[in-house]
């Protein structure tokens, strides 16, 4: 009996052994399944905050378009504005000068000294 006894034991463990073996080879098993659907919601994050990005961007440089169209409407207006008291300053000297040089001229054929 005293052999029966090392042999119960030996089976016991052997088991017990077994026993606690299934879970971590159900566990070494479910491992690269859970990997991978780890990788794949990692990258459906990743995509989305790609997108997001992305998406902000477009926006920012549509943004960034409209106020260059707005600043470059200002500018010309102010231009043509400008444009335009400038020829009539220039009207205005020019008659301003043929008013001098007819004034000079009619000193000149009436014989008034200058």
């Amino acid at each position: 009996m005293e052999n029966a006894m090392p042999e119960t034991l030996l089976i016991v463990v052997v088991v017990l052994a077994a026993v606690a073996a299934q879970p971590q080879r159900a566990q070494r098993e479910a491992f690269p399944a859970r990997l991978n659907k780890l990788a794949s919601v990692s990258d459906q994050k990743r995509d989305a905050i790609k997108a997001a990005v992305e998406a902000k961007l477009k926006s920012a440089q549509n943004d960034a378009a409209k106020q260059l169209e707005q600043m470059q409407s200002a500018v010309e207006a102010k231009l043509q504005g400008t444009e335009k008291r400038l020829g009539e300053s220039f009207q205005q000297v020019k008659r301003q000068l043929e008013q001098v040089e007819k004034e000079l001229h009619s000193r000149n054929t009436t014989g008034t000294p200058s």
